[in-house]
């Protein structure tokens, strides 16, 4: 499989750029903007030190919000055709509105989804936004995005997440796969899963790690020098972009662009969503089948949304004999003498120990 070439996305080789919509959530329909021949770029900001973002926002922004709005008035985004900001949380609303006030020569398109997401009346929502996100689609392409466009960009997206999910990469190779995919040319991706490839699961305790979004599968190496071994996630730059489903059939549905909100909200959402019990449920599945002795929580640093699931979760996961632990993420990294402390004081409640 081509690891490298994963990670050489990653870090910016091999993107896309001509006709690309850069987009900072997984709640984005990547295959809209597939449907209407231009190419979906997972945003992920570079990390280190605060720049000019800190004149803009407050200084509880997250720095993953921090991070994008610095990478765009330093001007490292502006090869985009356009970008595209679900709603998922005020501090990424607030990026939005300055992109928008600051940044007027880059198309921005705001998808408002609902934040409860069952219900008819959710789904209607949703199909309106999607619908609103297809015709500004149209306008940035100057074409139409038909039904026929769109049901092939569903299988495509489809069968890269298939892939995805059939690779048996877990931990850091497949966080590096996710997130390098979700930056590259889709059909390029699918292209690259299909090589054979030797990776399994190195030796350690097992865990799962859970959160939001990360802004480099790096930081997951500081847990594996502790002597983890992480067999699974859920992070939305992970298996949750995974677990969105596989390919429509042979035969489109009547209205795709309704069946695809549809589908997005059908999907396990995450804690900026609502109802919280899906979210604690699908974990204690994960945790079972991977055989996982315990839940690392990476959080975001002023990330409200997953600080306020965090003592339900962690509650549930102690309820069935779970051990958890959380740990904070600023500026994209984890402190690495504090991180190797814990998560080595972590492990050896669990029995584990060093293991390398």
């Amino acid at each position: 499989m081509g690891q490298d070439a994963f990670r050489q996305a990653l870090a910016g080789n091999g993107v896309p750029r001509g006709g690309a919509i850069g987009y900072l959530c997984s709640y984005t329909p990547e295959e809209l903007i597939l449907a209407a021949g231009l190419q979906p770029v997972r945003l992920f900001p570079p990390g280190g030190p605060p720049g000019p973002a800190d004149t803009y926002l407050q200084s509880f922004a997250c720095p993953f919000a921090r991070g994008c709005l610095d990478a765009a008035l330093r001007g490292e985004w502006d090869w985009l055709a356009g970008v595209v900001f679900p709603y998922t949380c005020d501090s990424l609303r607030a990026v939005a509105e300055v992109w928008r006030m600051y940044l007027p020569a880059r198309s921005l398109f705001f998808i408002n989804l609902p934040l409860r997401v069952e219900g008819e009346a959710a789904q209607e929502y949703a199909a309106r936004e999607f619908e609103r996100f297809r015709r500004w689609l149209e306008g940035v392409a100057g074409g139409p995005v038909v039904a026929d466009a769109i049901h092939s960009a569903v299988r495509l997206a489809g069968s890269l997440r298939e892939a995805l999910a059939g690779s048996g990469l877990a931990g850091r190779p497949f966080l590096e796969a996710a997130m390098g995919a979700q930056v590259m040319d889709r059909l390029a991706a699918l292209e690259l899963l299909a090589l054979p490839d030797e990776a399994g699961v190195a030796g350690g305790t097992r865990i799962l790690v859970a959160g939001g979004a990360l802004e480099t599968p790096v930081v997951l190496r500081e847990l594996e020098l502790a002597g983890a071994a992480v067999v699974g996630d859920d992070l939305c730059v992970g298996s949750r972009y995974v677990a969105l489903g596989g390919a429509w059939g042979d035969v489109p549905p009547p209205n795709p662009v309704a069946e695809l909100a549809r589908a997005y909200l059908a999907r396990l959402p995450c804690p900026a969503k609502h109802p919280a019990w899906r979210r604690l449920d699908a974990l204690l599945e994960q945790v079972a089948a991977l055989r996982a002795e315990g839940v690392v929580f990476l959080l975001q640093k002023f990330c409200e949304s997953h600080a306020f699931d965090l003592p339900y979760l962690r509650a549930g996961l102690a309820a069935r004999q779970v051990p958890s632990l959380a740990l904070e993420l600023e500026q994209g990294t984890l402190p690495r003498g504090q991180t190797r402390t814990r998560v080595e004081a972590f492990l050896e409640t669990l029995g584990g120990g060093d293991r390398r």
